[in-house]
């Protein structure tokens, strides 16, 4: 589908891109469009696509730094 493709392309520049805000941002952004969720008791199906964008670029933010302190 345009969608897969379009997030094929994304990750390949991701792999050539610097880790830069910016990057993080896309890259939560296309957990968030990536994630199928339910909506239970617990929350919402919006809160919980929601949540894995924000997951995601707190990871690769962590991650980047550990990297910077090695």
């Amino acid at each position: 589908s345009h969608q897969d493709r379009s997030s094929s392309r994304k990750s390949a520049s991701f792999s050539q891109a610097r880790l830069s805000d910016v990057v993080i941002h896309e890259a939560g952004d296309m957990a968030r469009a990536a994630t199928s969720c339910i909506s239970d008791m617990r929350g919402t199906a919006d809160f919980r696509r929601h949540l894995s964008g924000v997951l995601t670029r707190r990871v690769l933010a962590q991650a980047i730094e550990r990297a910077k302190a090695n």
